[in-house]
């Protein structure tokens, strides 16, 4: 099954890269459209297929459109603040904000605001005309990776404990074991940015069946002897229950080390660990703190603006 994200560029030079990467990767090219496929002809590595829009110049109302579409937003040199302020809000919870620069206008100069920056998983990327189209290049590949493994990036996932409760259409005791999340990136300063969701074996099983490959590591279902004996009250629980709670969590941080998830694994892992889009919420509020992070880093470079600069053609 094929990937596909979409990435939104804006900025000066947006043109230029798109057709960078369309060379480079033997794409297709149609107006501000720009088509390729990452990974194509290589042996047992999975294919991308990347759809990169040029957004600068768009009508300022057509702008969440895009942004609804986008995996990746990349903020070129001379792009202006008002696209991201249009922009930011509308993505969805998993994107990744990239920063280019040609003549290093917009280098983070600051100890402090790059380490926010990359606390935000925000990625800052300084090409010239020299290696504009290996770095380019690059760029793409490393930020499509990125977006595939973000789920990793933001999320922290165990299982601390189970509870045996009373089935009363079973007239018997159930486990369900808590599947606690937290979010990862000091970005809010909140006291409370965790979460629990009590899922059955089951449950864990139709996650495994709904990623679209195989996983090692899934504990095997239980023996229907030993089920009936345990609750019928004849056999030790205790001891088994606590066995799966471990091989559950060490499967389930195994996908989240996954390298990478597909989009359509990520979707159902997210529902799974997070069925109440806890995480869409957080970032919601967190885009507001990149907006500020992008503002500073925009603010900061502003004296700096040459008035004769031209688009970057490499």
């Amino acid at each position: 099954m094929q990937d596909e994200v979409g990435v939104v560029v804006c900025g000066r030079w947006a043109r230029s890269l798109i057709d960078c990467w369309c060379a480079r990767y033997r794409g297709e090219r149609e107006g501000k459209l720009g088509r390729v496929v990452l990974g194509a002809g290589k042996a047992g590595k999975k294919t991308v297929r990347v759809t990169a829009w040029d957004v600068s110049g768009t009508a300022r109302s057509l702008l969440p459109m895009w942004a609804r579409r986008c995996d990746v937003l990349v903020v070129l040199r001379g792009a202006p603040l008002a696209i991201l302020e249009e922009m930011l809000p509308s993505t969805h919870a998993l994107v990744v904000v990239a920063i280019v620069d040609a003549v290093a206008r917009f280098a983070p100069s600051s100890a402090e605001l790059r380490r926010e920056m990359s606390s935000r998983a925000m990625v800052y990327c300084e090409v010239s005309a020299s290696d504009f189209e290996f770095k380019c290049g690059e760029l793409l590949e490393v930020l499509v990776a990125r977006r595939l493994g973000h789920l990793r990036l933001l999320l922290d996932v165990k299982v601390p404990r189970y509870a045996a409760v009373e089935d009363r259409d079973r007239v018997a005791k159930v486990a369900y074991f808590e599947v606690r999340c937290a979010f990862v990136p000091a970005v809010l300063h909140d006291n409370d940015l965790g979460w629990a969701t009590p899922r059955r074996y089951r449950e864990f099983e139709g996650l495994r069946d709904s990623l679209g490959f195989p996983t090692l590591g899934f504990p095997p279902p239980r023996r229907s002897l030993d089920t009936l004996l345990a609750r019928a009250g004849w056999l030790q629980d205790d001891r088994f229950l606590d066995q799966r709670r471990q091989d559950l969590e060490t499967w389930l941080r195994s996908l989240l080390d996954a390298q990478p998830l597909t989009i359509a694994a990520t979707r159902a892992l997210l529902d799974f660990v997070d069925p109440s889009a806890q995480l869409r919420d957080i970032l919601a509020r967190a885009r507001t703190h990149n907006l500020d992070a992008l503002r500073a880093l925009f603010c900061e470079n502003d004296d700096d603006e040459n008035e004769n600069d031209d688009d970057f053609c490499p």
